[in-house]
């Protein structure tokens, strides 16, 4: 299947795509007029891209999970801000979701960490206690949206290829 997308991508273009970028932007699927970034695909492989859900309530966790993992993303899960920040120094993930009330460390201290150790990757906050300053105060302390809970499917996944997407375009090169 993905060398049919390799000649296609050459019929089309006349050339073969050399970059990541390249591939990246190339292996978008539309599906039922709506985009889904199931993987990326390369010549000899294919790489799913990385979430993390961080919640304190393990239903959310597990239904996010799911939800994600049906749409092609490889989750792993955290039941606290701790328990986030360990797994992102263990791992670079492509997108986290992150619990604005938890206990130990919240959500807002968790972006801050997040951000010092790894200030490309994406964080969409989810609360369903928050508000409009909670969702502001998020924003400006560096996370890429605010989702409220219970999230509306359309607008995280929306939400997440957007991420994604931005993510793509401007994460810099580890040399």
């Amino acid at each position: 299947m993905v060398f049919h997308r390799i000649l296609d991508f050459k019929t089309r273009l006349g050339f073969y795509p050399a970059s990541i970028f390249s591939w990246v932007l190339l292996c978008k699927q539309e599906i039922n007029t709506s985009y889904q970034i199931s993987y990326f695909c390369f010549p000899n492989f294919i790489i799913m891209p990385d979430i993390l859900i961080i919640d304190d309530e393990k239903a959310i966790r597990k239904t996010l999970s799911e939800i994600l993992s049906f749409e092609g993303y490889k989750v792993d899960e955290a039941a606290d801000g701790e328990e986030g920040v360990k797994k992102i120094r263990e791992k670079v993930y492509d997108l986290v979701l992150c619990d604005i009330k938890m206990p130990k460390l919240d959500g807002i201290e968790f972006l801050q960490k997040s951000n010092e150790i790894n200030p490309d990757v994406p964080v969409i906050m989810i609360s369903g206690h928050g508000n409009i300053e909670t969702a502001v105060e998020a924003v400006k302390k560096g996370a890429y949206d605010y989702i409220s809970k219970p999230p509306d499917l359309n607008r995280l996944l929306i939400t997440i290829r957007n991420a994604m997407d931005k993510s793509t375009w401007f994460r810099k090169p580890k040399c």
